[in-house]
């Protein structure tokens, strides 16, 4: 079998395989929205308040899905790109969803992107507020992109920032959120 892969590969050889693999994990070129934000995607729950019936429930209030393209790039996927984001959002039943994008531009110089998409202008009035209070954890300049839903917002975070302290934020956010 391995000689069968490495004869398949041809005069790309062991490392071209390898790479040839690599390429198509990421390749997005196929996908629809919804699919390239499914491909990396996670959801905050907390438990809720109990019912009248005494049961304590999950409550799903912050989704978070990891691509590597320019929020741009997503958005030009299709003339629906911000609709389908929101109708992700409501299959994943989350009130407010980020997709955090890692890419490197033209010059190779690594940028960190965030699109953040609420189920309404309460939500993300709090969230906007939130990211001043901690503005120094994750300093950020909005984005100016055609085609954003009203309850949209995209912003390209200054510094080098990992996902995983994006994800705290919005852990810590999902805390302040109510019901």
């Amino acid at each position: 079998m391995a000689t069968l892969l490495l004869n398949g590969a041809g005069r790309f050889g062991c490392d071209g395989l390898y790479q040839i693999l690599r390429y198509k994990t990421y390749d997005i070129s196929d996908l629809k929205v919804a699919d390239i934000l499914r491909k990396d995607f996670k959801k905050w729950s907390r438990v809720g308040n109990q019912d009248a019936a005494g049961l304590r429930f999950m409550v799903s209030h912050i989704g978070m899905s990891s691509i590597g393209i320019s929020i741009s790039q997503l958005l030009a996927q299709g003339d629906t790109s911000a609709h389908e984001i929101k109708i992700f959002q409501q299959l994943e039943k989350v009130r407010l969803l980020a997709i955090v994008s890692g890419y490197y531009d033209s010059e190779k110089n690594f940028k960190r992107e965030v699109l953040v998409s609420s189920e309404s202008a309460e939500i993300m009035k709090n969230l906007l507020q939130f990211f001043n209070v901690n503005a120094s954890q994750l300093p950020m300049k909005t984005l100016a992109l055609a085609g954003l839903m009203e309850e949209m917002r995209a912003f390209e975070i200054d510094r080098f920032t990992s996902r995983k302290s994006v994800e705290r934020l919005l852990e810590e956010f999902s805390s302040t959120l109510k019901g």
